[in-house]
């Protein structure tokens, strides 16, 4: 799905240009989507606030959508190149603030 907006100044525009660049976009787009938002999902719990954009943009960067076009007979091997990036990042990247214990959890001395 591809959005596009003129802020209500031009309706028929941005039906026109979502038309336009749906053609230009194949549909296996879509599957890249979906593998980025579940990579997306795991880079929130692997990595720090100040490098988890880094990483997501390093992410898209990727020739994932030619892997997944272009399958040389390893299954997930799109999978593999995201896990390695998100471990090698979080390796040295600190890790995500944790929640503060509630009331409940905080051990009494």
């Amino acid at each position: 799905m591809i959005a596009i907006s003129t802020s209500d100044r031009s309706p028929a525009l941005a039906g026109h240009l979502r038309r336009e660049l749906e053609l230009l976009v194949l549909d296996d787009w879509e599957v890249l989507v979906r593998l980025l938002g579940a990579a997306r999902t795991r880079v929130q719990r692997a990595v720090g606030d100040a490098d988890r954009r880094h990483l997501l943009e390093r992410l898209v960067s990727l020739d994932l959508l030619s892997t997944l076009r272009h399958d040389d007979g390893r299954p997930g091997r799109d999978r593999d190149q995201i896990d390695a990036l998100i471990s090698a990042m979080a390796a040295t990247a600190p890790a995500p603030p944790q929640a503060a214990p509630s009331a409940d959890e905080t051990p009494t001395p």
